[in-house]
């Protein structure tokens, strides 16, 4: 029911753009990989969360894939970037967890449950162009992103 009242960015329109911190202070963009990579942007609840953090290790562990694909992920959450440092150290992910600050680019990307405060789970896919490929609620099957990853002839 909420999921009607907030749908899902569509399909071939233009990603909103962002400026955000990630795990090591660093401002991460989506026009920093306009015209050299993919992005897959995953919008998710909490660090450490019971389904969040499965979830990040999936992606983790089937990484290599999605960077011989030239695709990057960018996970966004609105926990602080010191909180990032350290969830991201304990599990080793290889891509950045942005600190989406009051939920800003969560609510461009109609992926804020509570304004400000937390995120639905939440997955794009934005081509190398900037458009959005694939919009999902929850977690994607690996096997869904995969396909998104060897199907789409745009990257």
């Amino acid at each position: 029911m909420i999921s009607n009242l907030f749908p899902l960015l569509p399909l071939e329109t233009q990603a909103p753009e962002f400026h955000l911190l990630d795990q090591a202070g660093n401002t991460r963009s989506l026009s920093d990989y306009r015209g050299h990579r993919s992005v897959l942007l995953v919008f998710y609840v909490a660090d450490h969360g019971q389904q969040c953090t499965p979830q990040l290790c999936q992606l983790r562990d089937q990484y290599t894939q999605f960077k011989e694909q030239e695709i990057e992920i960018l996970a966004l959450n609105p926990g602080d970037w010191e909180q990032h440092r350290h969830f991201s150290e304990h599990h080793t992910f290889p891509f950045p967890l942005l600190y989406d600050h009051l939920t800003r680019a969560a609510r461009k990307y109609r992926a804020a449950a509570l304004p400000g405060f937390i995120n639905r789970r939440t997955v794009y896919g934005v081509d190398r162009d900037g458009k959005i490929r694939l919009a999902q609620r929850g977690m994607p099957t690996m096997q869904t992103l995969l396909d998104w990853v060897t199907d789409d002839s745009s990257r």
